[in-house]
């Protein structure tokens, strides 16, 4: 239970760490190019200090994280100046349910009722945190902001998905080897936008960077961890409720957001789902 703790304290720095750069008016752009730099970079020291070992398999599923992950970064950006975060985290805790369901479908996991129940909750929660948190000026959301979320869910959830696939097909040893495939790919991306626009970063840009990338490197480890564990139906819906729960929370005491009638109301079912599927386990 360790490991889902720790993936949702890391997983909502890096979210909040995001947030707080956009009030601080940084360069998204650049921020972001230099985590996925820093994350490879830990990922290589992981990866130093573990046995070793690695497969085809693992290196195919790493790629494919990798390049969701660097996807759903470029996507991001235009979402987040359009002052979307909290729907795009929403959209990326929704995600989660494209690797339950592959688990079901695909994978022989089964969910009891009480489980089953848990998922229906935890879904429910995350649009009830969110839903105050997403309104727009006058109720009108651009087209193409509504194309860039239903990709970015698409992509973030293939990303889960990949790493659920990771229980299946590769192997616990390798996972210091699928997480620096991973963040090697998404860093290698990333240089090639520094160049391409010319970006130049200033020293509160690298250390930013650098914090964000530790946060996701660790918090992809942690998760890859808990399905060691755990199937993909506990870990990803709580994972996705409890880290939304942790920054609502932040947001709450940090930054003095008010929090609605909804936002009450989906930390309370989501509180619930956690207890839901954690009946049996």
């Amino acid at each position: 239970m360790i490991y889902l703790f720790l993936n949702i304290i890391f997983s909502s720095s890096f979210i909040l760490i995001f947030r707080w750069v956009q009030d601080r008016d940084e360069e998204l752009k650049t921020v972001g190019a230099i985590s996925y730099i820093a994350s490879a970079l830990l990922a290589a020291l992981l990866f130093l200090f573990s046995d070793k070992t690695f497969s085809i398999n693992t290196a195919l599923l790493g790629a494919i994280n990798g390049i969701m992950y660097f996807i759903g970064y470029l996507l991001l950006i235009p979402v987040l100046f359009w002052k979307g975060a909290a729907l795009t985290a929403v959209a990326s805790r929704l995600a989660m349910l494209m690797p339950v369901v592959f688990g079901i479908l695909f994978w022989d996991e089964r969910p009891s009722l009480w489980q089953t129940l848990g998922i229906g909750f935890g879904t429910f929660s995350l649009l009830l945190i969110g839903k105050n948190k997403t309104r727009i000026v006058n109720s009108i959301i651009p087209s193409r902001i509504i194309i860039l979320m239903m990709i970015f869910f698409i992509v973030a959830g293939l990303a889960r998905t990949s790493q659920e696939a990771f229980k299946y097909y590769g192997n616990p040893d390798e996972i210091a080897f699928f997480v620096l495939v991973a963040f090697s790919i998404a860093s290698l991306a990333s240089i090639a936008i520094i160049h391409f626009y010319k970006l130049r970063s200033s020293l509160s840009e690298v250390i930013i960077g650098a914090v964000v990338g530790f946060s996701n490197c660790l918090q992809t480890v942690f998760l890859l961890k808990a399905l060691e564990q755990f199937p993909g139906f506990i870990v990803f819906p709580i994972i996705s409720a409890g880290g939304l729960l942790f920054t609502t929370s932040i947001a709450i005491f940090l930054f003095k957001e008010p929090l609605s009638k909804c936002s009450t109301w989906g930390i309370a079912i989501a509180i619930l789902a956690m207890a839901l599927l954690n009946i049996n386990h």
